[in-house]
């Protein structure tokens, strides 16, 4: 509760900064009202990039990590933004009452420069004697406990000290900093070139004044042509020869153009004098390639000389049919002229072996009696003998007859099915009952049987409390009317059960 207090109790915020360390980011927070000249000293050298680099040069464990010298010793980092050390900023609501705060560190009163130090815990006796001017806030403030881990040499050295890596500037508390670096760029920037003047040759010294002047003036005239580094530098990784041939270019152009005029001719040729041909012509010749692809086809689609064509086969003539459809049906006969030789084989082979031959095999209807054997065939399935050469499958006679069910029940009205279902429920009841009637042995004839009980509970006002304590003496009293009690309640239940029966 202390800790939320001292929270409560600082100012607000303005402006912030993450240390990527090596440690793991740092987030601050700055007091840019309460400590300006501090503020503006630590975002400007951010922005330059001075902390970048810099190392933690002294660690004192549960006390402070300090940082700030580029040179890593402790005796750098003499020169601020403001030429010099400036003075202290103290402020009343800011004390060094946690960990994570940010302090100028100083050699004495108003020494300020550009090392600061990081609090690892609370240290009371420096309020008043260093500046206060951020803190670590997040869940960055953990990374800070971690100087406590570090293994500290001679002079509070670490010996392998942390180092900030880089820092970003997330919100700038001042809109008026300008890094310097960037400042003397732009003034050097906006500095007037001096113009050179260019100097003029007095040719008229010379005895052969007229003719060195005359050449002056061709060298003007002629365009100078733009050098690449390939040809000034000599460099072996800059090649001077061209990456592509442009006369071998050039041929290639003229030989594609030549091609594209002689097809314009040959084109220009056909067509009569360079003129489009006439529609007409243009269908008649569409319909002659066409006819001549539909007769190619014909010939791939024909069997080999010697080979009997199905009596199913179509014969293409080369009509307008449609080629893709023929060749369609082809195959569909094809295959039903081998599924037809293939149930002939099997029928001939049976008969050949005795055995049951395709009208003994066939599935009949409930009821139906087996040629074979004279046995009742007691299956549902019903044939018509309309399938008995086709050669189909058990599995493909069934299917075709749920289909059929199927459609017919598809047919069928609402109030139709509800009737065709209440006639099989009547009809399996009337099962159940005779097989009850028969005796038989069998799962029609099970019953289930429920036991009716009945359980009659005591009013939850009707209890007794045996206190030992209270009662004393009058316990044998007190278990007298529990016993007289139950045998009330086990009289009430026989009678009960005597109403019943």
């Amino acid at each position: 509760m202390a800790q939320l207090t001292v929270y409560a109790t600082e100012p607000a915020t303005k402006g912030k900064v993450v240390l990527h360390t090596s440690l793991g980011p740092f987030d601050v927070e700055l007091w840019s009202k309460e400590a300006p000249m501090a503020c503006r000293n630590f975002v400007q050298l951010c922005l330059e990039g001075y902390y970048d680099g810099c190392i933690f040069h002294r660690v004192i464990k549960e006390f402070m990590a300090q940082t700030g010298d580029p040179t890593g010793t402790g005796q750098g980092g003499d020169s601020s933004i403001y030429g010099g050390a400036f003075k202290d900023e103290f402020h009343g609501r800011l004390r060094f009452t946690h960990r994570g705060l940010l302090g100028m560190a100083s050699s004495g009163p108003d020494t300020n420069r550009t090392q600061f130090f990081i609090t690892l815990d609370r240290c009371e006796w420096l309020d008043k004697k260093h500046t206060i001017f951020g803190k670590v806030t997040g869940n960055s403030l953990y990374n800070v406990a971690r100087f406590n881990e570090c293994e500290i040499g001679l002079n509070d050295r670490p010996t392998y000290p942390p180092r900030i890596e880089r820092v970003e500037v997330l919100l700038e508390p001042f809109d008026d900093i300008v890094p310097r670096a960037k400042l003397a760029a732009v003034d050097a920037a906006t500095e007037e070139p001096r113009r050179k003047k260019k100097q003029v040759k007095n040719l008229a010294l010379l005895s052969f004044g007229e003719e060195a002047a005359e050449e002056e003036r061709l060298l003007q005239q002629v365009e100078t042509k733009v050098a690449s580094s390939h040809d000034i530098l000599d460099d072996p990784r800059l090649s001077r020869e061209q990456a592509v041939d442009t006369d071998e270019l050039a041929t290639k152009l003229r030989n594609r153009s030549a091609q594209t005029a002689a097809r314009q001719a040959l084109r220009a040729k056909a067509t009569g004098n360079g003129e489009e041909a006439s529609s007409e012509e243009f269908v008649e010749r569409m319909r002659r390639q066409m006819q001549q692809k539909k007769d190619r086809l014909s010939a791939q689609a024909d069997p080999e000389p010697g080979m009997a064509r199905p009596k199913d086969t179509p014969v293409h003539n080369g009509n307008a049919a449609d080629t893709n459809g023929s060749l369609v049906d082809d195959a569909h006969a094809e295959y039903e002229r081998l599924r037809r030789e293939l149930a002939a084989s099997r029928r001939a082979s049976s008969k050949d072996e005795g055995t049951v031959g395709s009208r003994d095999w066939k599935w009949r209807g409930k009821g139906d009696v087996n040629e074979t054997n004279g046995e009742k065939d007691s299956d549902e399935d019903s044939d018509d003998g309309s399938d008995v050469d086709d050669g189909a499958t058990i599995l493909e006679k069934r299917r075709a007859k749920f289909l059929e069910r199927k459609r017919q029940h598809m047919q069928l009205s609402k109030k139709q099915r509800q009737e065709a279902t209440l006639h099989k429920l009547s009809g399996f009841k009337e099962s159940l009952d005779q097989a009850a009637s028969e005796g038989a042995d069998s799962w029609k004839t099970h019953v289930l049987k429920f036991e009716r009980e009945r359980r009659e509970a005591e009013s939850a006002s009707q209890y007794d409390c045996v206190d030992p304590l209270k009662h004393g003496v009058d316990a044998t009293r007190a278990n007298a009317k529990i016993k007289e009690r139950v045998k009330t309640m086990q009289s009430m239940k026989k009678g009960w059960a005597d109403d019943d029966d």
